[in-house]
């Protein structure tokens, strides 16, 4: 069971400026393209039908490894690119990663690197 409430006056007005999905009738969630997991395996069940998986959020990226997805952290910050070195994930710090040539070349780097470690 979740229980919440909607932020109310100027919060509310913050958020929804930032574009984000809080209310059904946000085009994100009309068009079916939010996902809400309650539990981890369902989570998991989900990344594994991807190819890739790339991101800001370190916990959203090892739940992408966990399930068999390759992964690459857009390291936001130091401590960020320091857990993924420790845990030794896949990670980017390049302040120009969000240029689309830049990621391309971050996959492929990534899936080499995979597919040495897998034939060794």
């Amino acid at each position: 069971m979740l229980y919440g409430s909607y932020p109310k006056g100027k919060r509310m007005n913050a958020v929804a400026a930032k574009g984000a999905p809080i209310t059904l009738d946000h085009p994100l969630i009309r068009s079916d393209r939010v996902r809400f997991f309650l539990d981890p395996k369902t989570w998991f069940d989900h990344l594994a039908q991807y190819d890739f998986s790339f991101g800001t959020r370190i916990h959203g990226n090892i739940a992408a490894l966990l399930a068999g997805t390759p992964a690459l952290l857009l390291a936001h910050d130091s401590r960020t690119l320091e857990l993924a070195e420790y845990h030794e994930i896949h990670a980017s710090h390049d302040q120009q990663h969000r240029e689309r040539r830049r990621c391309h070349h971050a996959v492929r780097r990534v899936r080499l690197e995979q597919a040495e470690q897998g034939s060794s």
